[in-house]
């Protein structure tokens, strides 16, 4: 809003320089509101795709470490020509995605994205690697108590989908197993088909997890390929098709489409600032 300071030397243009500070306020707001409420167009938290939970480095791993990290790189091909990049450093759409290779790197080469996803089961015992194991549908629940029964039975749905098309499921939820099983909005009956993938965590966590309360997000071997907004989880068809995607060229798909979209809007409320 800067761009619109100071009022007064607006001179011949000050209607047209009205409507434009309208439209780009509008628009930001529109954009902080969109942020807010489901998935940001753009993630700096720590759980961002491509990023591998804490958990599932092993022993193994832990020796590598110790000479050097490994690094996902994805290689593109344009022209007969090939390119290793990163996740930061997509290419264009010139570009064919043509496959993915594991490098090791030197130590201090790169830095570890290797956020801690903690949970803990009924009794209290840490179950982090359940969210390591394959393909893994976490919906993430940071204000229980908000919520009413049809929020609750769209999970227990969402839950039912993923079991059936091979994801593992879980829910995690910031409140404690007391409490969640003296939720007034949860009926005996989605309390049953929930209560089998029921863990509990912190709840800035999970608010890091995904911004979206009750939104969902996609693991592959402890791989983050995909978050989604409350009312846009997948049904089981769509997570069955995925299934026999490449993971990580659809997290390359997805974050290279989401991108775009936020390179949109900043040109669009650029365009409005120097036109009108």
């Amino acid at each position: 809003m800067v761009a619109f300071l100071p009022f007064k030397n607006f001179g011949k243009n000050r209607k047209r320089k009205y409507v434009s500070f309208g439209i780009a306020s509008a628009s930001i707001i529109l954009f902080t509101v969109y942020s807010l409420t489901t998935i940001p167009l753009v993630d700096y938290t720590e759980f961002t795709p491509g990023s591998e939970l804490l958990a599932s480095v092993g022993e193994d791993d832990e020796e590598d470490d110790a000479s050097g990290n490994y690094k996902s790189t994805i290689i593109y091909e344009k022209n007969g020509q090939e390119g290793a990049f990163d996740l930061d450093n997509l290419p264009d759409s010139t570009w064919t995605y043509v496959r993915t290779e594991t490098i090791l790197i030197k130590n201090g080469d790169v830095a570890n994205n290797e956020p801690a996803l903690s949970f803990v089961d009924s009794l209290g015992n840490y179950q982090d690697e359940l969210a390591t194991l394959g393909n893994v549908l976490a919906v993430s629940v940071y204000n229980p108590e908000k919520e009413n029964g049809g929020f609750w039975a769209r999970i227990a749905d969402a839950l039912d989908g993923a079991l059936v098309a091979g994801f593992t499921p879980l829910l995690l939820a910031a409140t404690t197993k007391e409490a969640f099983d003296h939720l007034p909005a949860v009926t005996p009956e989605t309390h049953a088909r929930l209560s089998k993938s029921t863990y509990f965590a912190d709840k800035k966590t999970l608010v890091t997890l995904n911004r979206s309360n009750g939104g969902a997000t996609w693991f592959n071997d402890g791989q983050l390929i995909r978050k989604y907004s409350h009312n846009r989880i997948p049904s089981d068809e769509t997570l069955l098709e995925m299934t026999g995607d490449d993971p990580t060229e659809e997290m390359l798909h997805h974050s290279t489409k989401t991108r775009l979209r936020f390179q949109g809007f900043m040109l669009y409320v650029f365009a409005v600032l120097l036109i009108l």
